[in-house]
């Protein structure tokens, strides 16, 4: 990993990087069981698709001193694209190095914070998130998706089954009806059901997390566990593609350190939006968010006890040329500690 400044900077705003991404496409059910005998960690992956999706795990050796931990990779922005003699390079690029990137890292679960796919402008939305469908799932790792306002194609039902059945998916929509497609949480408990962590996966749609996906987030986290009662109550995380208004709040008090090369563009997210995770912290032991969308973005700070944490740009088709990468966050199961650090491709 090499070292990030505290305020390296580049130029870029809200406005002007999607002339420069539109300008750029003008011109151009059943059980996996793994290593299960009397001398390897337990470790299984079971997906319900009547329930929540649940990720079964034992402890698992992770670290030289013997912690035991979970490693999550956070991949984002990926944008995906086909159609033109760049773009796939492009995308083979990304294979190749994020084969690369897993084999070193190792991680337990992969989570893409939104744009896996360039967006849908020439009508290759469907054809492009079979492509990164093939790309992720031959990392033969468990994987999910947040959807980011990029993930447009002229089929969205086809796509949510396409993202739904692919292999180690664990994407799903636990309220489509009436917080769209694609929210859900993924559980990781122990061999007796008891619940180590959990991970929400939220679909912050084109412009940003709205009333009824925060609204099914509150109810999934009251239930989660005893409301009130940390002991009883599973540590969790939210991912999402656009951030929320406090990552720029918490930069320009000085309580973040890391790349800020771009406004965070949290675009029309609900204003109280932070609201709901501040009580999921106190209640309920809500730890962090991590996001994505700002490529030029790479920082983490402390916000009332929330760590808010920019994942690193993945994919090389969109704007910006500096180093590529993504975020590891390792959680260790016996401290309910973790930690994260950007990793480059």
């Amino acid at each position: 990993m090499k070292p990030i400044s505290k305020h390296t900077k580049f130029f870029f705003s809200c406005r002007n990087r999607y002339f420069i991404t539109i300008a750029r496409f003008i011109i151009a059910g059943a059980v996996l069981v793994l290593g299960c005998n009397a001398s390897d960690p337990f470790i299984a992956f079971a997906k319900d698709r009547n329930t929540a999706p649940v990720l079964i795990s034992g402890y698992i050796q992770g670290q030289a001193s013997g912690a035991k931990n979970f490693r999550v990779l956070q991949l984002t922005d990926i944008h995906t694209h086909s159609g033109d003699i760049g773009s796939e390079e492009n995308n083979q690029k990304f294979y190749h190095n994020l084969r690369l990137l897993v084999n070193t890292t190792k991680p337990d679960l992969i989570i893409v914070t939104g744009d896996a796919i360039a967006d849908n402008g020439d009508h290759t939305g469907n054809k492009d998130m079979l492509l990164f469908i093939s790309t992720i799932s031959a990392m033969n790792t468990p994987w999910t998706l947040a959807l980011g306002n990029h993930d447009q194609a002229d089929d969205i039902e086809q796509m949510e089954r396409d993202l739904s059945n692919a292999s180690f998916s664990y994407f799903k929509s636990m309220n489509k009806q009436s917080a769209g497609i694609g929210n859900h949480y993924i559980d990781l408990v122990d061999k007796k059901g008891s619940k180590l962590w959990r991970f929400y996966i939220l679909n912050s749609g084109v412009s940003g997390l709205n009333k009824q996906v925060l609204d099914w987030f509150a109810e999934k986290v009251g239930s989660s566990g005893s409301t009130g009662d940390t002991k009883m109550t599973p540590p969790s995380f939210a991912f999402v593609h656009i951030p929320l208004i406090e990552f720029k709040s918490v930069w320009d008090i000085g309580g973040a350190s890391g790349m800020k090369g771009e406004d965070v563009c949290y675009e029309q997210t609900l204003p109280m939006a932070i609201d709901y995770f501040e009580r999921a912290n106190v209640d309920n032991d809500f730890r962090a968010i991590f996001v994505g969308h700002d490529h030029a973005n790479d920082y983490h700070g402390v916000w009332k006890d929330i760590q808010l944490v920019y994942g690193r740009v993945s994919g090389y088709n969109g704007y910006g040329n500096y180093p590529r990468g993504a975020k590891l966050i390792e959680i260790d199961l016996e401290k309910k500690t973790f930690s994260h650090r950007t990793v480059l491709l």
